[in-house]
C-alpha cells in the first residue's frame, strides 16, 4: 500500500519545482517524479476547461 501526501501549491510554485527538478542530472531519477507532478498540474488545469465546455455541449445537443 502506498501512502499519499497532498500538497497545495499555486501554479507558479509547482512550475518552480518542475524547473528545479529538471536541472538535476538524469542519473538522479527525478524524471518519473517530474512527470507525476506535471500530470497532476495538467489535470487541474484541464478540469476548469472541461467544466466550462460541458454546458456548451449540453446546449448544442438540445
Amino acid at each position: 500500500m502506498t501512502d499519499t501526501v497532498t500538497l497545495t501549491l499555486d501554479r507558479a510554485s509547482a512550475n518552480d519545482i518542475l524547473t528545479d527538478l529538471g536541472q538535476l542530472p538524469t542519473s538522479s531519477g527525478a524524471w518519473p517524479l517530474m512527470m507525476n507532478i506535471k500530470q497532476q498540474i495538467d489535470s487541474v488545469t484541464a478540469a476548469p476547461a472541461a467544466e466550462t465546455a460541458a454546458p456548451e455541449e449540453a446546449h448544442a445537443a438540445a
